[in-house]
């Protein structure tokens, strides 16, 4: 009577069913979850499009009907009504890194990309605002801290195309 703990020679069919097949095309692997666009949920370019038909086939997203005369500035009067609202990250001590971009420049191309209607990653470097990306991330982390609504409101109020801010 064989030992109940006795490992018993793997067989020859055993052996081929674990080998992989060589030529055989493998199974599809599954994939993240997709927004309506095939772009992931909260990924930049789907941060500024609307909930409803973006990306969805033949229903047309919305554009802008002519770009905005110039780039939205942001005065020093408007800007001290703006920087008390915004969080201060404090820095690690230990391995403070990079500095971190200027809120006010960062803001000023969250504006640019909101007035002509292109995505953050298209946001020129050599507009000095940063990347898109690190306008992207500011904006998300103001809209986390609950920020960016009175921001969006004060903005509308004080820009002459502030309306167009949504």
């Amino acid at each position: 009577m064989p030992d109940a703990f006795e490992i018993l020679p793997a067989s020859p069919l055993s052996r081929l069913a674990a080998a992989p097949a060589r030529g055989l095309p493998s199974p599809p692997r599954p994939r993240a979850p997709r927004g309506p666009a095939g772009l992931a949920p909260g990924s930049p370019s789907a941060i500024g499009a609307p909930a409803l038909g973006a990306g969805l086939p033949k229903v047309p997203r919305p554009r802008r009907s002519e770009p905005p005369a110039r780039d939205p500035e942001i005065t020093d009067e408007l800007w001290a009504l703006i920087e008390p609202l915004l969080p201060v990250k404090p820095r690690r001590r230990r391995y403070p890194g990079r500095m971190p971009l200027d809120d006010r420049a960062v803001l000023t191309g969250i504006l640019v990309v909101l007035a002509r209607g292109i995505g953050f990653e298209r946001l020129p470097k050599e507009l000095g605002f940063g990347s898109g990306m690190t306008c992207w991330r500011r904006l998300r982390d103001w809209q986390q801290a609950g920020v960016w609504p009175v921001l969006a409101r004060l903005l509308a109020e004080s820009l002459p195309e502030g309306h167009r801010i949504d």
